[in-house]
C-alpha cells in the first residue's frame, strides 16, 4: 500500500484539497508534512479544522520519517501533501514510499522561483528535488483541480 493521493501545494490543506481531491481518491485521513505548521500550535489547529470531517496529521519531517512510513505501509488510505517538493525527496532518501505519482498544485510565484506551468513555480532546489524524485520513477504531474489535464513534468522541464 502506498499514498492514494501525493500533492505539493504551498496552501497546504484548503478546500480543493478536501471537497475535489479526496472524493476522488477515497481516504482515511491526510498527513500534512511542514516543518513550520507543524511547529505553530495555531498553524495546527488552523489546518486541521480546514478540512472538515476528516482526519489530519500533521509532521514535521523528522516525525513524518517515522509516521509516514507507518501510514504508507498500513491498510488505511491516505493522502499526502507537503508544501514544497524538497520534503518529498527527504521522505524518499529517508526510506518513505511517498507513492507513485506526485501531483504538483499552485506554488505561488517569488522571487528566486521559475513559473514552470501555468500555476505552479519552484526555486531551483526543488527542481532538483522533482528530477531526484522522476529519476526514482516517481510520475510527476503539474494539476490544479482534477478536471484540468495533467501535465507531465518531463514536457515541462528539460534538463
Amino acid at each position: 500500500m502506498s499514498f492514494v493521493f501525493t500533492r505539493v501545494d504551498d496552501r497546504a490543506i484548503h478546500g480543493q484539497t478536501v471537497t475535489m481531491w479526496s472524493k476522488i481518491f477515497q481516504n482515511n485521513g491526510i498527513l500534512l508534512v511542514d516543518d513550520e505548521i507543524s511547529n505553530d500550535p495555531t498553524m495546527r489547529q488552523i489546518y486541521k479544522n480546514a478540512a472538515v470531517g476528516m482526519k489530519v496529521f500533521i509532521y514535521t519531517v523528522e516525525q513524518a520519517l517515522i509516521k509516514a512510513k507507518q501510514a504508507s505501509e498500513s491498510e488505511r488510505n491516505y493522502i499526502l501533501i507537503a508544501r514544497s517538493p524538497i520534503v518529498f525527496e527527504k521522505l524518499e532518501k529517508g526510506g518513505v514510499n511517498v507513492g507513485n505519482k506526485i501531483t504538483l498544485g499552485p506554488v505561488s510565484q517569488e522571487e528566486g522561483r521559475t513559473l514552470l506551468a501555468q500555476f505552479t513555480a519552484l526555486n531551483d532546489e526543488e527542481i532538483q528535488a522533482c528530477e531526484y524524485l522522476s529519476e526514482k520513477g516517481k510520475e510527476i504531474v503539474f494539476q490544479n483541480i482534477p478536471s484540468t489535464q495533467a501535465v507531465d513534468w518531463k514536457s515541462v522541464h528539460h534538463k
